[in-house]
């Protein structure tokens, strides 16, 4: 599940919570992560740079 979605500096970061559950809907991990994101703007700056 997304958490948060954020701009630091230049890069865009999306911050996300993660878990594996049983059959039953019981969370049995738990975890997070951040995840960083190219922006629109950088993709086109990628492409013109070919």
């Amino acid at each position: 599940m997304m958490a948060a979605a954020y701009v630091q500096g230049r890069e865009h970061m999306v911050d996300c919570e993660i878990w594996l559950g049983t059959a039953k809907g019981e969370r049995t991990t738990i975890g997070s992560a951040t995840v960083i994101l190219p922006s629109r703007s950088a993709a086109r700056a990628a492409a013109r740079a070919q």
